[in-house]
This record gives structure tokens, C-alpha cells and sequence, in this order.
């Protein structure tokens, strides 16, 4: 390789390959170098949106009395009990800027979150689901009951979310490529599974099907698990890259001319 050609690639080496383009402007040849860089945000810290929970629970299924109307069974719900959020850190992956400069977006990651959730009960709702045997349901008959008070065992479930794959948003476009932020809004994935036991209430009090049929339910003897998510939304802090730079050399017979 020519010195003089030498010489010109050192000047113009970088960490980041240059993307070479050759173009023709009044009939003289150049090279255009088109460096890119990358760059990332600082870490942000927060917390997620709070968030409770309830559960629900099937009635034993019984027969209503009436001939040939079959059995059913009523959901019984719970309130919604221990609202929570956790403190959170997420790092930002390094992006190049887009084309325009804004359209680029970072991958987020999870750095830690901290553990929530407390020993907890849960209060029986006043009334039950409405359900009724296969022909009231076929006739529009269907009724409720109401529950008797009562509420679930404590329980506690202090734990952590994991977070699914995600990026940020594009960023802002009223900021600048060297100094520029992106808005970012996902839900964790869900946790906290957990159950409790049923100290009391839930039975159903007395009422009548859709055919007149008076009858009730017994509480039910066991509660299905809840799980839930939580909302973690934010703004990146300011970070940024300067717009790839385009310098054009003359060249000659293919070799980068030096004056």
C-alpha cells in the first residue's frame, strides 16, 4: 500500500468501521466516510404501579329440586386486598441513532427489584355469581345468592417479578441527538402466585332457581391461586450520540489523493 494512502487510513481509523461510499460530483470521483456510533442512557430507578388482588372459589354443586333441571354451582369472589409495588432498576442497551435520528429504541433490562407483598386476608363478596342449571340457563332464569360473612386466612407472599422482553419508545424528537431521552411503559410478568386457606363464611344463603326451586350451597372448599402484573413506566435520562458525519476525500485512479 502507497505511503501517502497509508498515512490517510490512520487518520482516518476508528473503533467503529467506516461505511465507504463512493460517489461522482462533477465528474471527479470521492469517498464518502459515514461513521456510526452507539450510545445509551443512565440506569432508572422507580417503582412500579401498586396493585391488589382477589380470588374466587366454586360452590359445591347441588341439585335445585326441580325434576329434570339438572345441578349447578355459583362462583363465590373475593375483595381485593394488599395493594403493593415494588421498587425497581433498569439499565438501557446501547442503540445507534436512526434515520431520522429519533427512530431508534433500547432494549431495557432488569438491574433488581425489590421484594413487597404482606400477610393478608380476604373478605367474602356480598354476593355470589349468577349461574342455575343447564335449563335455566337455556330459559334466561338464572339466580345469586348471598354469602355469608366471612373472610380467608392470612397469608403472606413477599416476592419479586421477573420482566419479559421489551425496548423503550422511539426517543423524543423535541430533544436532540446528543441529548435526548425515550418514554418507556410495560408490565412485568405475572407472580406472586398464592392461595389461602378458608377460615369461614362462603356458604350460600337460601334462594329460589328460575323454576321456583329453593335451595342452597355449602361454602367452598377451596380458593383458586392469584397472580397479577405490574405497570413499571418512566422517562430514560438524557443521553445521546453527535449525527454520523460525512467526510468526502477526492480520490484518483482509485486511491485516496493527499494535497
Amino acid at each position: 500500500m502507497p505511503k501517502r494512502v497509508q498515512e490517510e487510513f490512520k487518520r482516518h481509523k476508528h473503533t467503529h468501521s467506516p461505511i465507504r461510499l463512493k460517489t461522482s460530483v462533477n465528474g471527479h470521483g470521492h469517498e464518502a466516510f459515514a461513521e456510526h456510533h452507539s450510545h445509551t442512557h443512565p440506569d432508572w430507578s422507580g417503582s412500579t404501579g401498586a396493585i391488589g388482588h382477589g380470588h374466587s372459589a366454586l360452590s359445591p354443586s347441588v341439585f335445585c329440586g326441580y325434576d329434570a333441571v339438572g345441578t349447578h354451582s355459583h362462583t363465590v369472589s373475593t375483595d381485593t386486598a394488599d395493594s403493593h409495588s415494588h421498587t425497581v432498576t433498569l439499565a438501557f442497551g446501547a442503540a445507534n441513532l436512526g434515520s431520522p435520528w429519533y427512530n431508534h429504541t433500547h432494549p431495557i433490562s432488569l438491574v433488581s427489584m425489590g421484594s413487597a407483598g404482606a400477610t393478608h386476608s380476604h373478605s367474602w363478596s356480598s354476593y355470589s355469581g349468577y349461574d342455575g342449571c343447564g335449563t335455566c340457563q337455556l330459559d334466561g332464569l338464572l339466580h345469586r345468592h348471598t354469602v355469608a360473612a366471612g373472610y380467608t386466612s392470612s397469608n403472606a407472599y413477599s416476592h419479586t417479578h421477573t420482566i419479559p422482553s421489551v425496548s423503550t419508545g422511539t426517543a423524543i424528537s423535541t430533544d436532540t441527538p446528543e441529548n435526548h431521552r425515550h418514554n418507556f411503559s410495560f408490565k412485568t410478568n405475572a407472580g406472586g402466585s398464592h392461595t389461602h386457606g378458608i377460615s369461614s363464611g362462603g356458604n350460600l344463603g337460601t334462594t329460589a332457581c328460575g323454576y321456583g326451586a329453593s335451595h342452597t350451597h355449602g361454602a367452598p372448599s377451596s380458593i383458586q391461586a392469584s397472580t397479577h402484573s405490574h405497570t413499571i413506566s418512566g422517562t430514560t435520562g438524557y443521553g445521546g450520540e453527535p449525527l454520523p458525519v460525512i467526510a468526502k476525500k477526492p480520490i484518483m485512479n482509485g486511491l485516496v489523493y493527499v494535497e
